[in-house]
Parts: C-alpha cells; sequence; structure tokens
C-alpha cells in the first residue's frame, strides 16, 4: 500500500500546531463537503481530509505518524505490525509482551488496540464566529439573530447512514467481531496475529444501503438561525459561549459548542475606555465666555450639563455613573465631556462689532496679545 503523507493533504508543514490543523481541516472540509461542492472527486477528497484529521488532529496518533507513517494505521486506527523480520510479520506482538512492563507501555504507545472495542459516542466539533456589535448594542445589551452552517444528523436516516435498521448488518468478512486473524508456523513457534477488519474498519457492521440524502454518513451540512443574547458591558476581544449548537456529534455524542468573537464598531460619538466613555462637545465663544447650560449626548439619552462662566478650551467635565456597566457586575463606569471651543468663521457685521468693543475692553484692562 503506498505511504500517505497526511500533512500534504492538509496542505500544512510537518511543524503545524494543533490549531493549525484544525483551521486548516474546517476549511478545506468546508470546500470539498459533497452537500457543498458537486465535483466529481469532492467526495473522495472530503474522505481523504477525515482521514488525515483523524490522525493529526488526535496527538497520540500524529506521534504515531511521526514516527511509523501511514502504514501505522494501514486497515484501521492503530500500528499494525513491523516489516522486513522474515517470519514475524504475522506474530501478535502485543499478545506476546502483555503485561512485561517496559514493552506494555511500548505497545500502548504504538497504538495496538483491541479490535474488538466499539467506536463511543464522539462528541461534534466547536464553531467558531466572529459577531459585530455597535457600542450602544455592547453596552446596553441586546439580541441578535445570528445564521452559519453547521454538520447535523442526517434527518432522514437518523444519523445511521442507511436507509433503513435492517441495511446495517454484521460485516461478512469479521462475522461482526471487527478483527480478523491470521495465524502462521515459524522455526519458534506457532504465532497468530489480530488486525482490525479491513471491511469494517473495526465497527464490526457495515451498510448494505447508504442512505441517498447523506450519501452514507450520517451527517449533512445545514443552514441554522439562532438568537444570541448579548450581555451588557461585553467587550472587543471576549467571546461568548453557547453550549451545544455547534456541529452534531456522532453515535449519539453531543453536539460541539458556538464561540463567538465579539468585535465592537467604531462609534461617531463615544470612544470606550473599559467602563468610561470619552466624548467632546462643541461650545459657542459666548456660551464659553457667559456660561449657561447644554444637553450632552449620553447612552440613555440627553443629559444637561452646567458650564461655568469662563470655561476654557479642553475642560473636561465628568458625568457619574453615565459610563458603561462592567459584565457581570453592577459596577458602572463614567462619562467625560471634553469642551472644544468653536469660533465664528463667518462672523456678521454686528458679532465683528461687538467683537471690536470687547477688544478695546481687553486693552483697558491690560491684556496683551500675542507673544508679548
Amino acid at each position: 500500500m503506498a505511504e500517505k503523507d497526511y500533512y500534504a493533504v492538509l496542505g500544512i508543514p510537518k511543524s503545524a500546531n494543533a490549531e493549525e490543523i484544525k483551521n486548516a481541516y474546517k476549511n478545506l472540509a468546508k470546500q470539498f463537503h459533497p452537500d457543498v461542492n458537486k465535483h466529481p472527486g469532492a467526495e473522495e477528497k472530503f474522505k481523504q481530509l477525515q482521514e488525515a484529521y483523524s490522525v493529526l488532529g488526535d496527538a497520540e496518533k500524529r506521534s504515531q505518524f511521526d514516527q511509523f507513517g501511514s502504514e501505522a494505521f494501514r486497515g484501521g486506527s492503530g500500528f499494525q505490525g513491523f516489516s522486513g523480520f522474515g517470519g514475524f510479520e504475522d506474530v501478535n506482538f502485543e499478545d506476546l509482551f502483555r503485561g512485561a512492563g517496559p514493552f506494555q507501555e511500548f505497545f500502548k504507545q504504538a497504538g495496538f488496540a483491541n479490535a474488538r472495542t466499539r467506536a463511543g459516542p464522539a462528541r461534534g466539533s466547536p464553531i467558531e464566529l466572529g459577531l459585530t456589535l455597535s457600542l450602544r448594542e455592547a453596552a446596553l445589551g441586546a439580541e441578535k439573530e445570528i445564521e452559519f452552517e453547521r454538520v447535523e444528523s442526517c434527518k432522514n436516516c437518523k444519523g445511521s447512514g442507511a436507509e433503513g435498521k435492517s441495511d446495517i448488518v454484521h460485516c461478512p468478512q469479521c462475522r461482526g467481531t471487527g478483527y480478523q486473524e491470521r495465524s502462521q508456523r515459524t522455526p519458534f513457534g506457532f504465532f497468530s496475529s489480530r488486525t482490525t477488519c479491513n471491511t469494517c474498519h473495526g465497527e464490526g457492521r457495515v451498510n448494505q444501503n447508504p442512505c441517498k440524502n447523506c450519501r452514507g454518513t450520517g451527517q449533512t451540512l445545514n443552514l441554522k438561525k439562532l438568537k444570541v443574547k448579548i450581555p451588557a458591558g461585553i467587550d472587543s476581544g471576549q467571546q461568548l459561549r453557547i453550549l451545544g449548537e455547534g456541529n452534531d456529534g456522532t453515535r449519539g455524542g453531543k453536539g460541539g459548542d458556538v464561540y463567538l468573537f465579539i468585535r465592537i464598531q467604531k462609534d461617531a460619538v463615544f470612544r470606550r475606555d473599559g467602563t468610561d466613555l470619552f466624548a467632546e462637545i462643541p461650545l459657542s465663544f459666548s456660551m464659553a465666555v457667559l456660561g449657561g447650560t447644554i444637553e450632552v449626548p449620553t447612552l440613555d439619552g440627553n443629559a444637561k450639563l452646567h458650564i461655568p462662566a469662563g470655561t476654557q478650551n479642553g475642560t473636561i467635565f465628568k458625568l457619574r455613573g453615565k459610563g458603561i456597566q462592567a459584565l457581570n457586575k453592577n459596577d458602572v463606569g463614567d462619562e467625560f465631556v471634553k469642551t472644544t471651543i468653536e469660533v465664528p468663521k463667518n462672523a456678521s457685521a454686528k458679532q465683528k462689532q461687538l467683537m471690536e468693543e470687547f477688544a478695546k475692553e481687553e486693552k483697558k484692562s491690560g491684556k496683551l496679545f500675542g507673544l508679548f
């Protein structure tokens, strides 16, 4: 059997970490899933991707692959034996050294497994999504509807992969045991080997009539709509976890989770720093000189702010408790308002006259202009 390069199948280097392996598989699996890609070779490519990820996505199996190559998984998920030692190819080394101190640990790491052990329920993989919120939605909380694709158990076959229950029968090759045994007489005695069944891959059962809806996989790719409650005070870079709404599991396993990574849009009025808000408010020249009361925006509507006479450009006022509530806490930040005094660009004749009189009064009071 030709040696397989699972790294090449996923298009990643051998130095790739677990996260890079998972991301490569997710992107390619979505591209070649038979329900999405109708190209004749897509289904075979999808199976190759699943095979590669089943090995590289498992730390122990990946270690076996790096040491022994794909031959370690020929006909099943475990190491099948050595080659090049004439007369010993069919020796059941697991039975020979079972319980023999360090040898037992070696065979455990090498992947020798009881072929009769059936695969149990497997939890579905998680789904990661990005969610963009306005500053107001993040600060006050909101309910958002998200839409995404997820792998679900086939509704036609209920995840069995067969058109009917009677279509799943005992494997004729291994007679339902999930393994095959071979015996050989050697100069050292009579040895037997046990290998995972090539026909049923250790399941002990085969599907005689694959489901037409899911092509025997037991799963389909479907669009999911979900309403999500956004808690008040969430910030960019934080994430929400939605339990059980990820991809469905197999063989009765629980569904994976959905992770929403939050991004907050830039706001036209406010700048956020933790639980505090910052805003700039323009003041007319006359308001800065004479003082008065103005309305300033807050997250829950406008608030009145008293401007003292003689307020200078860049003065910062504090509105206590008008900031953002801390996530999952009762603490609330403050709002800071910075004033910027506006100088009229197109003053009227009357305004110019008044300003000239104002300037004369300044000279009488001894005010200096310019650098001196």
